[in-house]
């Protein structure tokens, strides 16, 4: 441990609970928006034959309602975190710009 720090610098699994206390503590903030977050990517995956969608999806859906399209911020965490998803084990390189190309997961919607 370093000294000058109460954490150690190397440590993944508390590097994992502070980033799911994060996560958590955001979608509870934004209750609302995270069901629409979830909504629109629902209606995504449920245009696609595959039924699958990425976080680009609700972040469109965001946009298309004039809304920010990174209106659930650290929230978007917990897009995908409901039983009717699973990851699909692929990843694509995220279209928005600000993303820098971002790896998203591909999540498969359970049902219809």
């Amino acid at each position: 441990m370093n000294d000058m720090f109460e954490t150690p610098d190397f440590d993944l699994k508390l590097g994992q609970a502070l980033a799911e206390e994060g996560i958590a503590r955001a979608a509870n903030s934004k209750k609302d928006l995270l069901l629409l977050g979830r909504l629109f990517a629902k209606r995504a995956a449920l245009r696609r034959p595959d039924r699958t969608a990425t976080a680009d999806d609700s972040a469109r859906g965001f946009r298309d309602h004039d809304m920010p399209s990174d209106s659930l911020g650290m929230a978007a965490g917990a897009l995908f975190r409901e039983s009717c998803w699973e990851f699909t084990g692929r990843y694509q390189p995220s279209m928005r710009v600000s993303n820098h190309a971002r790896e998203n997961k591909v999540w498969r919607l359970h049902y219809g």
